[in-house]
């Protein structure tokens, strides 16, 4: 026998509920014509007539009713996985707006900061751009300094350092890899750039391509020590670039902050971001 289809079954429960196919299509969104086709094909499935079919209407047969049983059954019991899913597309979103660096941090780390009983969902926003939390452009931002606005609310977390990193075994001397000065947004692509002794043999347009670039061999970057330090194909080949380190900060909308998901968020993240303190201010790990 053929494999019924809900979606047949559900239309065969509205003609059965209606009486007839024009109420049903408009409940359906289908019309008379598809309708009636798909009932002859579920009744051809089913090798049964379901149908009395006359100028009133739509009529039941006995086989018809007893399938009206098993399919209102059906529907009884789809009700809790109904609301279930209607639960999820109506989870609030906690959107967090963080530089490329340090949402590949936060995306690796995904478990720390969302499980699947919260009752929000996680929207990362990744861009070195500063999005304005206090016209809720996002709910909770990552930064590298403290808000000026009088509507923000901010929780200081440790210090963020920087290195120049090449590939491992490479040797690759004075030969640089930078972000292009058009692009350059972030404190760590304008210092290199300002550096007019460096020879830069490759641009990237994008903080996150430097990490792939740098990995050729071909020549050195500046990344955070979270970063580089992290990758085992990665070593420092020069010491902490001090100015470029800087204090990390969570904020957010001051009238947002006692949101609890938004409060749960904001913990969640400081737990993260502390426990990894001594990576973020550039103290390698063992074997670094």
């Amino acid at each position: 026998m053929k494999k019924l289809d809900w979606d047949d079954l559900r239309l065969f429960l509205h003609v059965a509920r209606s009486g007839g196919l024009s109420a049903a299509c408009k409940a359906a969104g289908t019309s008379p014509a598809t309708a009636g086709r798909r009932m002859l094909a579920l009744e051809e499935a089913l090798g049964c007539r379901l149908f009395t079919r006359s100028a009133r209407g739509y009529g039941l047969t006995d086989e018809g009713r007893k399938l009206l049983d098993h399919v209102q059954a059906m529907e009884t019991a789809m009700q809790p996985l109904n609301a279930w899913q209607e639960g999820i597309r109506k989870r609030s979103q906690v959107r967090i707006s963080a530089g490329s660096w340090t949402a590949q941090f936060c995306a690796q780390n995904l478990s720390r900061l969302w499980r699947s009983s919260d009752t929000f969902m996680l929207a990362f926003k990744s861009t070195e751009a500063r999005l304005d939390l206090a016209h809720r452009e996002a709910e909770i931002g990552l930064r590298n300094a403290a808000p000026t606005s009088a509507n923000l609310a901010a929780r200081q977390l440790g210090e963020v350092a920087f290195a120049p990193y090449r590939a491992r075994g490479s040797g690759v001397e004075n030969q640089w890899i930078a972000i292009d000065p058009a692009a350059a947004s972030t404190p760590s692509a304008h210092w290199l750039n300002r550096r007019t002794e460096a020879e830069v043999v490759v641009y990237a347009n994008a903080p996150r391509m430097l990490h792939d670039l740098v990995r050729t061999g071909l020549g050195i970057a500046i990344l955070p020590c979270f970063v580089g330090d992290r990758d085992a194909d990665l070593e420092r080949c020069g010491s902490l670039i001090e100015e470029l380190t800087s204090k990390q900060w969570i904020t957010m909308h001051n009238d947002d902050r006692h949101r609890s998901e938004i409060r749960t968020v904001i913990d969640r993240l400081s737990r993260l971001l502390s426990d990894h303190a001594p990576l973020f201010r550039g103290e390698r790990p063992i074997g670094g």
